[in-house]
Order: C-alpha cells, then structure tokens, then sequence
C-alpha cells in the first residue's frame, strides 16, 4: 500500500471485504487511513473482521491529542504486530484473535497508550519486548497463552480482571508506575519477573496452578487472593500485604537480594536503579499483614516483620519463620528513670503491641515511644475517642494469644532463645489483662518484678544480691548470739540411778548495736546466708529471730537463683 497514489488507494480499498487479508508491512498508516481499512472490512454484524493482518514493522501515525489506532472489535484469524511503531494510542478493546498474535517488540512512543480491553486471545499472545511508552490496559482480556518478556511499562499495566487460562510468562518485565492484576485468573502455571517503581496489585487474584513471582516494588498487595497450589515469592525491598488471603498449600515469602532476571537469565540491574532509584535494595521484603490468613500454610525466610499485623490469623503456633526474620522492639528508656523501666527491655514485640500500649499512653508525647496505630492520630484523646479506637484494635488478651501462638512456633523449630522473647510478650498481656482475676494479676506483677518472668538473669541476680546482703544485715543485728552458748553438765553425783543431763542454754544476744557490727559476726553471718541459699542448714546457733531470718533465706532466696538460672538457660538451650 505504500507505493499507491490516491486513486489506486482507493481502488484498492473498494476491494477489501470482510475476512480479506491486509498486508501493511512497513507501511505509514494514518489513523485516517486505518479507520478507512476498518470500516470497509466490517460484516453485516458491524464487527471489523480480517484474515491475515500484516502490520508488521507499520508505523501509526496521526494527530496524537485527537486521533487514535482504532481496530476497536475487529476479529483477526491472525495478526503479526511485530517491531511496529504507534505515535497515536492503540485501540484493540473488545478484538478476537483467533490464532497466533504477534506484538514482539512494538513501540508505543512515549504517552501514548495501547488499550486491549475485553480482547479475547484464543491462542497465543506474543508481547516480549514492548514498550509501551503510556497506559496499557488489559482489563478483562482472556488470554490463552501470553509471553511478556522484557516488556516495560512507562505508564500503568493494568490487568485487572484478566484471566490467563494457559501458562504465562511475564519474566523481565520492567514498570515505572503500578502493575495490576486485580481480580486476574492464573489457571496454569505462572512465572513472573517485575521490576516495578511503584505498587504490584494482586488483590482477589486466583492463582490455580503453581506460581513462582520475583519482584522488587516498592509494595505488593495480595488482599483476598487465594492459592490452590504452592506459591514461592521472592521479594527485594517490597512491602507485601498478605490480608485476608486464601491458602490451601504451602506459600513462601523470602528476601531475595540477586537482581531481578529475565528468561535468558540476564539481571535487570539498571532498570531496577532506575525505577527504584534512591531506595535501599540490599533491605529485606517486609511483611505487613497476615491477618485473616491461614499460617499453618506460610513459611518466611528474612522477611522483616517489624511492622506485620499478626491479629485476625490463625494457626499462628505452625508458621515456619526461618533465617532472619526480625521483629519490632520496644522503645528505649528515655529520662531521668532511664535506668529503671523495667517495661523498655531488649526484646521482640508484635507491632500489635506498639499500638495498644500507644492508646494506653495517648496523653504523653510521642506516646513514650511507642509506635501509634494508623487510626490514632498524634495528640491526647478523649475518653470515647480511646473506647472507640480500643473496640478496632486487639487487647492484652487477644496479644497473648498471638504472642502464644508464635511462642510455640519458635519451640517447634528449637529455637528456644526467641521463643523466650514471645513468653515474656504473652506474659506482659496476662499481666495487663483485666479480665483476668486480680490475684492472679499480682502474681504475674511479682513474677515480673523479681525476676522478668524467669528470663531475665540480671534482674534476679540483683534481687538475690540485695536479699542475701538483707539477710546478712539481718542476722548481724538480731540473729547471731553474743558467742555460741557451751553445754553445761546438770544432775547428781555418780552414784547408782543418778541421772546426767547435758543441756545447751538459749543463744543470748545482748550486745550493743555498734558491739554487733564486727568482721567477725559479718563472716559469720555470710556463710550462715550462702549456706541457705543452696538449701543446706548452717548449723549456727541463731536466736530466736535469726532462726526465722534463716527460714526465710532458705525459702526465698534459692526460688531467686532459680529465676536467675532458668533466664540464662533460655538464653543459651540449643535445640533437641
């Protein structure tokens, strides 16, 4: 067509019908022209309908802000769009391709945008290596089996609502905005490869078949979206939502610091630089929601959990968390009792945590460090504002039960020393739980007091240091006797039925209170503690009051060791 003056062009048109075949190859064709080819190929049905188009190496052209490639509807048995170039936005909406479509490596100059919606690819769809320099929307299409390989997106990939009924192959694939596949059916095997500048959505996606998806993103959204078969994400930099998803096998969610990479293998180094330019790749993926999610089903793998809501999933205590998976912490003491708050120890939290004692500390600023829930804002609340915010967000008794469960988990796994750190959690929740009974709330507070629960060595270590120099102190003034008393020799002579008794008269102590402070009575007194202190009785002569003093060594201070030594064995247990 390109050789034909105007009146061979139109003879030429006058001889197309529907179902003639369009050879275009390098051709220039206007949106004038198009339109003309259009609509003299269109049936009885008003539907455009052609055998074999040849578009191949074309290039479309027209006014941008007002004219259109508009093949809207039209029905292709097949269609070769291979390295053709668009300066006007492409209109494919509502096609039919009956066999093969070829779109390797065509061009859509920059903000110009190719619509598929609705299109219908009853074989395969071929897209490896386009660019599309604006918008393209895929909404609703029905694919048989698409290649995208190495496509890149300068403006939004929309997807929503697609249905990829064979495998597809989007590997390589580079966006500067947000990818969407809202809504999409996967019904065979998927491999995915994104370098995407901005959000991947796979909200109410159905994954039937495997899926095997490496991204780095700034955010990947899977809200509702259900797997049938076993899923692997390895994700670089993302934040991953998982709210709400449906699982019925096993899914992985792993960090992955090697580039994203194409079918060939070759890494997409510079167009992630370029996408995600300014962001930190070498940080792990973050995980920030598993509620409603069934999480005997997930396995993570240095996944950063600093800021994931636990609350509303189940099956917490089968979760597999391995590698480095790490966790929030609670805020450092701050001010002139920084060495006294027992409550800012070095431990990992649930970021649930933050949020709740955040309300319980609304009226301090920056609520003493700790995290605020999105729904509080960032200033004293009222009474009802604080009941209404508590009704949305879990309290002590449901962060025990997530605390618990994810307790259990690292027990499964053997491994104990943070598996600690999630008792201590739980056990804080038990502690501030009213509705449980307040002696048993007293209890747990002294429990806490003394010795951290048992998992804090140094905290019971100097609860035992100050008991035993009480206990010392003690004795020294009320329960060591001026010397130990000698046994006196009572009764008759010798003589035949006489009777000799030896008694041993009351320890006596009647000195002065500066006589009982002595290098002496202190020695003394320190090995009658020491000896008290392993459940062995000194064999001191004591007073009265010195016996009870003892007593209450030998029951108290051994329960403190205990503490002490039941904290460094979780510390340092290693796994069965």
């Amino acid at each position: 067509m390109a050789h034909l003056d105007h009146q061979g062009l139109q003879s030429f048109l006058s001889t197309l019908q529907p179902g003639a075949d369009i050879d275009a190859r390098g051709v220039e064709v206007s949106a004038t022209l198009l339109a003309s080819i259009i609509e003299a190929v269109r049936d009885p049905h008003g539907r455009p309908s052609l055998r074999v188009a040849r578009f191949d190496h074309a290039h479309f052209t027209g006014k941008p802000a007002d004219e259109s490639a508009i093949f809207d509807s039209a029905e292709f048995s097949s269609a070769n769009f291979s390295y053709a170039k668009f300066s006007v936005d492409g209109d494919f909406g509502n096609c039919r391709f009956k066999e093969a479509a070829w779109f390797s490596y065509v061009e859509f100059k920059e903000n110009v945008n190719a619509w598929f919606t609705n299109a219908v690819f009853e074989s395969r769809a071929y897209f490896p290596g386009v660019y599309f320099g604006g918008d393209a929307e895929f909404s609703e299409v029905k694919f048989a089996d698409a290649t995208f390989g190495r496509a890149s997106f300068n403006g939004d990939a929309i997807f929503a609502g697609a249905k990829f009924t064979d495998q597809l192959d989007f590997l390589g694939v580079s966006s500067g905005n947000g990818i969407s596949f809202e809504g999409s059916l996967f019904g065979d095997a998927a491999n995915i490869s994104i370098a995407c500048g901005s959000d991947l959505q796979f909200d109410r996606a159905v994954f039937s078949k495997r899926l095997r998806l490496s991204f780095a993103a700034n955010s990947a959204r899977f809200e509702a979206a259900r797997f049938d078969e076993p899923a692997s994400l390895y994700a670089r930099y993302a934040t991953i939502d998982m709210s709400d998803a449906v699982l019925i096998c096993p899914i992985m969610i792993k960090t992955d610091l090697n580039p994203i990479r194409d079918a060939a293998g070759q890494p997409l180094i510079s167009e992630e630089m370029r996408l995600l330019a300014g962001q930190l790749l070498s940080h792990p993926a973050k995980l920030v929601s598993l509620r409603g999610v069934d999480a005997s089903y997930v396995s993570l793998v240095d996944v950063d959990l600093t800021l994931c809501l636990f609350s509303g999933a189940f099956h917490l205590d089968q979760i597999r968390l391995e590698g480095r998976c790490s966790f929030s912490r609670p805020p450092r003491p701050s001010g002139r009792m920084k060495g006294f708050r027992f409550n800012s120890v070095h431990r990992n939290t649930v970021i649930e945590e933050h949020h709740w004692r955040a309300l319980r500390h609304h009226d301090v600023p920056q609520q003493g460090g700790w995290s605020r829930s999105p729904q509080q804002p960032d200033r004293p609340l009222s009474a009802g504002e604080v009941v209404a915010i508590s009704i949305k967000s879990p309290g002590a008794q449901e962060l025990a039960s997530i605390y618990r469960q994810i307790r259990k988990a690292f027990e499964d796994a053997k491994n104990e020393p943070d598996a600690s750190d999630f008792y201590y959690g739980e056990m804080e929740m038990r502690r501030h739980d009213l509705s449980r009974p307040r002696a048993e709330r007293r209890l747990v507070w002294a429990y806490w007091l003394i010795s951290g629960y048992s998992l804090r060595a140094s905290r019971a270590l100097g609860w035992l240091v100050l008991c035993i120099a009480l206990t010392a102190l003690s004795l020294i003034f009320w329960g060591l006797p001026n010397e130990d008393p000698k046994p006196v020799v009572k009764g008759a002579g010798l003589s035949s039925g006489s009777e000799l008794v030896i008694e041993t008269p009351d320890p006596e102590l009647n000195l002065g209170y500066s006589d009982r402070l002595s290098w002496k009575r202190t020695e003394k007194a320190a090995r009658v503690v020491v000896n008290s202190v392993i459940f062995r009785s000194s064999g001191q002569n004591l007073t009265e009051a010195g016996t009870y003093i003892e007593m209450a060594s030998r029951g108290g201070e051994p329960l403190i060791l205990g503490f002490a030594a039941m904290a460094v064995r979780g510390r340092v247990k290693r796994g069965n």
